[in-house]
């Protein structure tokens, strides 16, 4: 190669060294400008990713630890070392659960005869209080033993609490009633004796004897006196009254009869004095009348007088010269009672008509400003064709101001009136006299409603 060529093959290489050399540079600033751009980023998300972890750390420190799945499954790292110190927060599992209280209750023996004792004993773990409850009460001990006398059969509670849960257990003490003295195995009983006694006094004419009284025991059961005067009756426990069913002509004093108390295999009397008051018309005391009576019923209705229960009615008769108001009175047959409304009065030495339905009056003729009560219902629970009472009876139920019975039923009086055929009624032989008995009464082929 000659010089020149030389020369110019030196300058063109100059030339390109010249070109490339920028260039070359300018790549590898591009580059590392690149790469510490990146180097940032990187730091920027590694302070992130700190900032984040030491907020976890906090919100850890400052709550529960998790256990190890928990806090894995959240993270996809392991547990933070400090939720293993041993710290308030715990370890990286939580404090295994207190144990839950156990409780043994027993009563020895279970079975005991009315009067014996028995003794209950009890143990408790992992408690650290215990209540009692039912047949006893009150804080216990969380182990013990305690003698009862319980009466009947009763059961005994108790309840142990302690940081794992509450421990309850219920046992039956099981109390045989003391047999009878003949070993027939019949528990203790529970009834006691009431005894009413009928005193009769008849100086002023009068000749009623006490099987023509009656009374009643709590407003039930009206009872008719046996003609000795004593009449004994068994009743449970308890508290009761005495009265009697009005007696026309006498007065009526009573000792011991009202609110008494019978104790169980103990006796209770009552007395109850009539003396006969002076007929001012001569007869012998049992036509003095002094409040309203029951004077005809009519139970057997007939095809032409309507129909059953619905049609039945009761006459009423005032015999004192005194209108009286009835208002909240009772109406009462075998089954059933009727409270009268108001405006139910009866005039003085009048009548009043109690029926079931609008419909009776026009089944009848009855005077002019008869006063026609209408009830709800039936007449207590619709009298009874074969046999029934009707009674008339004060609002509480507890006294019988007049009663009459027929047929099979024998509550007013015994033996009962006779039963009257369908069609006819059983009417009062003298609307001023009243006996008490069967023969104050008879039937009427011809009923006469408010007459």
């Amino acid at each position: 190669m000659s010089y020149t060529q030389t020369w110019v093959v030196n300058v063109a290489i100059i030339a390109l060294a010249l070109f490339t050399i920028p260039f070359i540079t300018f790549a590898q600033t591009s580059r590392e400008g690149i790469e510490e751009r990146r180097d940032v980023r990187m730091e920027m998300r590694i302070g992130s990713q700190i900032e984040r972890a030491e907020s976890r750390v906090q919100s850890l420190r400052d709550s529960e630890c998790p256990t190890f799945v928990e806090y894995h499954e959240m993270y996809g790292t392991d547990i933070p070392a400090f939720c293993n110190e041993d710290d308030d927060n715990g370890g990286g599992d939580p404090d295994p659960l207190p144990p839950a209280p156990t409780l043994t209750f027993d009563a020895d023996p279970d079975i005991i005869d009315e009067g014996d004792s028995t003794a209950v004993s009890w143990n408790a773990t992992n408690a650290d209080t215990c209540t009692a409850w039912g047949g006893w009460s009150g804080s216990q001990n969380l182990s013990g033993s305690m003698n009862v006398l319980p009466g009947v059969t009763t059961m005994y509670t108790l309840q142990c609490e302690g940081e794992g849960g509450v421990a309850t257990y219920s046992l039956n003490v099981v109390v045989i009633p003391e047999e009878d003295d003949d070993g027939g195995g019949t528990a203790t009983t529970t009834t006691g004796t009431l005894t009413v006694v009928k005193n009769v006094i008849n100086d002023d004419g009068g000749t009623s004897t006490p099987d023509m009284f009656m009374f009643t025991v709590n407003g039930v059961a009206t009872t008719t006196f046996d003609g000795s005067g004593t009449t004994t009756l068994e009743v449970e426990a308890g508290t009761y009254t005495v009265n009697e069913v009005a007696a026309p002509g006498y007065t009526t004093s009573y000792d011991n009869c009202s609110d008494v108390e019978v104790l169980a295999q103990g006796e209770t009397v009552c007395v109850i004095t009539n003396d006969d008051i002076e007929d001012e018309g001569g007869g012998n005391g049992t036509t003095t009348l002094d409040h309203v009576v029951i004077s005809e019923v009519y139970y057997d209705v007939d095809d032409t007088h309507g129909a059953e229960s619905s049609n039945e009615w009761v006459e009423l008769y005032n015999p004192t010269d005194t209108e009286v108001d009835l208002s909240g009175y009772l109406l009462a047959d075998a089954a059933s009672s009727d409270a009268l409304p108001e405006g139910a009065n009866v005039p003085a030495g009048g009548y009043m008509v109690v029926t079931s339905a609008t419909t009776t009056e026009g089944f009848w003729t009855m005077p002019d400003g008869v006063n026609i009560v209408v009830l709800e219902g039936p007449v207590g629970n619709g009298l009874g064709n074969s046999g029934d009472v009707v009674m008339l009876q004060t609002s509480d139920g507890l006294t019988t101001i007049d009663a009459v019975s027929w047929g099979s039923n024998t509550d007013a009086f015994d033996p009962s009136a006779d039963d009257v055929p369908e069609g006819s009624s059983l009417m009062r032989t003298d609307v001023m006299t009243d006996s008490h008995a069967a023969d104050d009464w008879m039937e009427s082929e011809t009923p006469t409603p408010g007459e």
